[in-house]
């Protein structure tokens, strides 16, 4: 019987390819000129492979070759391989189930053979990428390499506390050198022991690979099947993909059929005999790729595990990779590494955005521009928590999205948390028809929102973002023994917040173990989003419908009858609005203030209790009152003036204080582009005076040439007089200069009576404040100008705000005299 492969020769494939290059074609035009979709066999037929008969007498024809003389035909003939009846399989080793007779094969398969046949199929359920909003995209379109960690950070014995430090120093250097913050401080520690997957594989051949909801798990079982079918015959192997929710049925008979029975029954189409697939398999050439063990039951779990250690010793030199989420309890498998998938890399980010826009913007020119605009938006400091939130894939590809449509992230948050939070909740599971074990106490998506939130409240009114387990199971408890028909037992109603505890973890991933024990949630956005949902739900719940006007805006005369109204109904100041006001003053708090604003449908309550909270920090202090009364004065002069009166106060703060005009850009964006010429030279004049302040404290020679070129002021407003003065300064100050070694010296005895000769004639040209030397009273100057930056961005998130509202609200920004003061002692004092 003729041979159904053939195979060129040496000095065929030699011939075959001269015949190739005249004809300039590509292997790809070929393959569509014998009628393949892939350039597989054509790729096989020059690497004198064995392809199918008549497609290598098809090449052959295209190439105007003889194939008899192309062929390497054996001088023997190779035996008839029958096929193998169904009883001559070991009653071990029997198939699940075969529908069909394997066809006739004339000669005996090897691992090439099989994985030929299997490419197909392999494409087929590999090749695609199902994504969220637009359906599946070709995997190799957007997959990204992945990383792995040897170790699984849940296994780290560390103390909530230990994190908790480390964590609050990673803030406080994050807020120094304003570089993106990461609440996963284990997986930055290990950031130099990633590996890739193939490079475990080849030291062991047995991985179970953890991943967060979205990490990549699936993708990165897809690549590997796909990259077997390119390896070079030393690396390359048989790919068997199994998603094992697909399974399910067949699952209850691995444990008496064994899982090489059914991998065989992936081949019966093939027409493969079972003692040629045991030879493959004796040989190690085939990878097993499972994916979704925590999609599966207990009973289907414990079916597969012992199903797989039966195999994995059996066959000890096949690959084995097997996927399941973090958080899944008594997973075991003896002779298998276990490692975690790692966060996304900035590079990895960078790599997956510029496929994706290429990928989902086809009709667009300009895809690879506006993925360098995302991720220049991602790495900018004010999008730390977004830079957080991309390290995931799943989330990233939701970034991307939204990113897509204006080339901006959005400025309220609050939409993009909630979708992200019923993403990983319950849509995510739905998109792939997934359906998990459900605890005995049956709750919906509300339960669960209100549980987290509630969680999420308690542990950072205390400031923790790492929190033992125990803390999270007493809160889990709390809540349930309030619902209705829950058992009233202490053990029982332990035992549903451990599976709760498992839900959260497993098939959310809203909660992760960071530690043995040790809990945090999985981004610090979606903790801040969710207090802020409390405090938002609270007010919904507590506040008596009539205590607020939501139509008014007149707060001078709303807030003394929401005090009497307060006070009758005996609440003192516990109202959700008056304990988050008391944080303005707390940067760790201002998200979730922001996120409150986005969520409220009417916030001028809230800002007027914000602003008062600010104010009252400076009302008691005397000098501080007398500085803003200066401020006062100097933007009054300036009443003509086109600019507003509290952005000219806000421009003579940051003159004074040597801060950043941060806050007079918000309030009117015009006066820096279009300074008026009076306000340019007392800016450059505040300049100056603070740079002398500074090198008298630590001279340097730079800071003395900065002096020397400030000296050499010219302005239309200046007199010569003034011009004079300024030139006796500087050649006092260039001499001093000239002698380094004499400088310091210079600076503490001559230095100090130059500076302040200096500055009486700053004060003859105007007015810079300098007689305010504030010592005690200066970090509280800093706070109070960034509390009222934060004011202005909160008044900027606000929704709904009458015009006339926000322009009362900027006018009263920096001015003791449009002070309002409302005394919240009374609440707490007389209601009780």
């Amino acid at each position: 019987m003729a041979k159904r492969s053939l195979k060129a020769s040496s000095a065929g494939i030699t011939r075959a390819k001269r015949a190739f290059e005249r004809r300039e074609w590509t292997q790809e035009y070929l393959a569509s000129a014998v009628g393949l979709q892939t350039r597989q066999s054509v790729w096989k037929f020059f690497s004198g492979r064995p392809i199918e008969r008549h497609l290598f007498i098809d090449i052959c024809f295209q190439l105007d070759l003889d194939w008899q003389e192309i062929a390497d035909l054996p001088s023997w003939d190779a035996p008839d391989v029958q096929p193998i009846a169904q009883e001559e399989i070991s009653s071990t080793h029997t198939p699940l189930e075969i529908t069909q007779e394997p066809i006739e094969i004339d000669e005996f398969p090897n691992w090439q053979w099989l994985q030929e046949k299997l490419y197909d199929r392999t494409q087929q359920r590999c090749s695609s990428l199902h994504t969220i909003f637009n359906g599946e995209k070709p995997l190799e379109q957007l997959y990204t390499d992945l990383s792995l960690l040897p170790a699984l950070t849940c296994h780290r014995w560390v103390e909530a506390t230990e994190l908790q430090q480390l964590y609050i120093r990673h803030l406080s250097n994050s807020q120094q050198c304003h570089s993106p913050r990461n609440t996963n401080q284990l997986q930055d520690s290990t950031r130099d022991l990633k590996r890739r997957a193939q490079d475990l594989l080849a030291e062991s051949p047995h991985l179970l690979i953890y991943g967060k909801p979205g990490s990549g798990k699936t993708t990165l079982l897809q690549s590997l099947a796909l990259q077997h079918l390119t390896y070079e015959d030393a690396l390359a192997r048989v790919p068997f993909f199994i998603p094992l929710r697909r399974f399910t049925a067949e699952l209850s008979r691995l444990p008496h059929e064994g899982i090489e029975s059914f991998l065989f029954q992936q081949c019966q189409e093939t027409g493969l005999r079972f003692p040629a697939f045991q030879q493959i398999l004796r040989e190690g050439r085939i990878i097993v790729l499972l994916d979704g063990l925590d999609e599966l039951s207990q009973n289907d779990r414990n079916c597969l595990h012992s199903a797989v250690q039966d195999f994995s010793e059996t066959y000890p030199n096949n690959r084995i990779v097997l996927t399941c989420r973090l958080g899944v309890p008594d997973i075991c498998y003896r002779g298998f590494m276990a490692v975690e998938l790692a966060d996304l890399s900035d590079g990895q980010i960078q790599c997956f955005v510029q496929k994706w826009f290429a990928a989902f913007d086809t009709d667009r020119q300009d895809s690879a521009e506006i993925a360098q605009q995302f991720v220049d938006h991602l790495l900018q400091p004010h999008n730390y928590r977004l830079h957080d939130i991309a390290k995931t894939p799943l989330l990233l590809h939701v970034l991307c999205w939204v990113f897509r449509e204006q080339q901006l992230f959005p400025t309220r948050r609050s939409r993009l948390y909630q979708t992200i939070l019923e993403l990983l909740l319950f849509r995510w599971d739905r998109l792939r028809n997934i359906d998990r074990e459900a605890s005995s106490v049956p709750l919906e998506l509300a339960d669960y929102m209100t549980l987290l939130s509630q969680i999420a409240e308690l542990r950072f009114e205390v400031g923790q973002y790492f929190f033992e387990k125990k803390d999270i199971l007493s809160a889990i408890f709390d809540y349930l023994i309030q619902l209705p028909e829950v058992s009233s037992s202490y053990e029982a109603l332990l035992l549903e917040s451990e599976a709760i505890l498992r839900t959260l973890t497993v098939n959310t991933g809203l909660l992760v173990e960071q530690a043995h024990e040790v809990y945090s949630f999985s981004h610090l956005a979606l903790q801040e989003y969710l207090t802020a949902r409390r405090i938002f739900a609270q007010t919904r719940t507590k506040l008596p419908s009539s205590t607020i006007d939501s139509s008014s805006s007149c707060y001078p005369e709303l807030l003394p009858s929401l005090a009497q109204k307060l006070q009758r109904s005996r609440w003192k100041t516990q109202h959700p609005f008056y304990h988050l006001a008391s944080h303005v003053f707390d940067s760790r708090w201002h998200d979730v203030i922001l996120l409150t604003i986005d969520l409220l449908s009417n916030s001028e309550l809230l800002l007027e209790l914000l602003k008062q909270q600010v104010d009252r920090s400076v009302q008691s202090n005397v000098n501080l009152r007398s500085f803003l009364q200066w401020l006062d004065q100097k933007a009054s002069a300036l009443s003509s003036s086109s600019h507003s009166m509290s952005a000219l106060r806000a421009f003579y703060y940051s003159c004074n204080q040597d801060l950043e005009f941060v806050l007079a850009t918000k309030l009117d964006e015009s006066l820096l582009t279009k300074l008026p010429p009076n306000l340019a030279l007392e800016a450059r004049l505040s300049q100056l005076s603070h740079n002398i302040d500074q090198f008298l404290e630590s001279p340097e020679p730079q800071q003395a040439q900065c002096i020397s070129s400030m000296l050499n002021l010219k302005h239309p407003l200046l007199e010569p007089s003034i011009y004079v003065a300024f030139n006796q300064a500087r050649e006092v100050f260039r001499a001093a200069e000239q002698q380094p070694i004499q400088l310091e010296l210079w600076c503490r005895t001559q230095g100090i009576i130059w500076a302040e000769q200096l500055r009486e004639l700053l004060m003859q040209i105007c007015d810079l404040g300098c007689e305010w030397k504030f010592t005690s009273e200066q970090h509280q100057l800093k706070s109070y100008y960034w509390a009222n930056v934060f004011l202005v961005d909160c008044l900027h998130r606000a929704n709904s705000l009458s015009s006339e509202f926000q322009k009362t609200f900027k006018a009263k920004l920096l001015s003791l005299r449009e002070l309002r003061r409302v005394d919240l002692q009374i609440f707490s004092s007389r209601a009780g």
